[in-house]
């Protein structure tokens, strides 16, 4: 018979006691994975959150100098309202912070480190093509024009060539130095420790970060949702397994005020969802307070 502190390091136990996990071997069918995380704070976290203002300020002062820049008025103009409207009574840190500027600073700030995207092959041949049907009269010798893919490469190569040449920013490496420095996500990391998969009433230790430095830029829902994905296909052979995980902080000290973990599972036909729960200290207890949704899935978007 499954016994869940006889099975898992003391250390997972330990959280799942102080938030009152409770978790039914004998109706559990499906895999479940329980994860440990680390916490990995990067240069600069603590001087981030009073350096904001200041950052954004040289991203807009980059910006008005940017001469390789397109639709550069409007930039200027968002970015200067993203300054404005700034809300720094909120911690830096938390998910209140980034729900609330994420379609703001960090949307308008993120663009400006991407390079303009050429198109595919496919969509190059595509607009090619629709570009000669558009010189044919009849509606029935248009539908006939088509080009071989293969005929297309010397012409896509050129075309990349131009693109680059016409699109090419030197300065998106200096917005992506300063979209480190105030991006929260990028200062503090909660890379994967260690996964324990639970599977017809056994557990076992299924993966083990032993470079948790190096590799701390890892998304950890979605390192965590593709691992037990894979996981769980192997062991059931559905397409879509149903799964579920949760993972818990490994290096609390006994004085926190506040537990993060994260939830996240799959259901039959793909769909499911994933993010973060918080457990705040309550009378010596910990109480759940608020529940952060971070990745969802569903059967139609899953077969796109």
């Amino acid at each position: 018979m499954f016994k869940l502190h006889e099975e898992l390091p003391k250390q997972i136990i330990r959280v799942l006691d102080a938030i009152d996990f409770k978790f039914d071997a004998e109706k559990q069918s499906n895999p479940f994975y329980f994860a440990s995380y680390s916490e990995v704070k990067m240069r600069g976290w603590n001087t981030a959150a009073n350096d904001l203002k200041d950052n954004l300020t040289k991203v807009l002062e980059l910006v008005q100098k940017d001469q390789y820049l397109k639709d550069k008025d409007n930039t200027i103009r968002i970015l200067s309202l993203n300054i404005e409207r700034l809300d720094l009574s909120l911690d830096f840190y938390s998910e209140d912070f980034l729900m609330k500027h994420k379609t703001k600073y960090l949307r308008t700030v993120r663009k400006l480190t991407k390079p303009i995207r050429p198109k595919s092959l496919r969509e190059y041949r595509y607009d090619e093509v629709g570009k000669l049907r558009k010189l044919e009269s009849s509606k029935k010798a248009r539908r006939k024009i088509t080009i071989p893919e293969e005929n297309f490469e010397d012409s896509y190569a050129t075309y990349l060539i131009d693109f680059e040449k016409e699109n090419y920013n030197p300065n998106c490496k200096a917005y992506m130095r300063l979209f480190k420095k105030i991006d929260p996500k990028n200062l503090i990391c909660y890379p994967i420790s260690e996964v324990y998969e639970f599977f017809n009433n056994e557990v076992k230790c299924v993966f083990k970060n032993n470079a948790i430095r190096k590799k701390s830029l890892v998304n950890n829902h979605r390192i965590l949702r593709d691992f037990c994905s894979k996981r769980s296909k192997v062991l059931t052979s559905d397409y879509f397994p149903s799964f579920s995980y949760i993972a818990v902080p490994d290096f609390l000290s006994g004085k926190e005020q506040q537990i993060m973990t994260f939830y996240g599972g799959q259901f039959a036909f793909g769909g499911g969802g994933g993010g973060n729960d918080y457990y705040e200290l309550s009378n010596g207890a910990f109480k759940h307070k608020k529940r952060f949704p971070r990745w969802s899935s569903s059967y139609k978007r899953s077969q796109q």
